[in-house]
């Protein structure tokens, strides 16, 4: 899924560690995954501030709640990074 979020968190090294993030007024936690995104971030080609905005595309990874009989959000990952902007 492809989507805006607003940076609340960033993490400044090469990691799976989640950053932070704003979707449509519902925090979000994900681990970047574009080595392509962290080699420009590292090599200072991105500058990271919160309230910046990523769009990305998102995947969802969804678990049947057996006691509610429903999908639910379980984890979010951040498979590319399409563009940075600067607030």
């Amino acid at each position: 899924m492809d989507v805006t979020l607003i940076i609340i968190k960033a993490i400044l090294e090469k990691s799976l560690r989640k950053w932070q993030f704003k979707c449509n007024n519902k925090k979000v936690s994900a681990p970047i995954l574009d080595f392509d995104f962290y080699n420009d971030f590292i090599a200072h080609k991105i500058t990271i501030a919160p309230g910046d905005t990523l769009q990305v595309k998102l995947r969802i990874i969804r678990e049947k709640d057996l006691n509610l009989g429903i999908m639910i959000d379980k984890n979010y990952e951040i498979i590319k990074v399409y563009k940075h902007d600067s607030k």
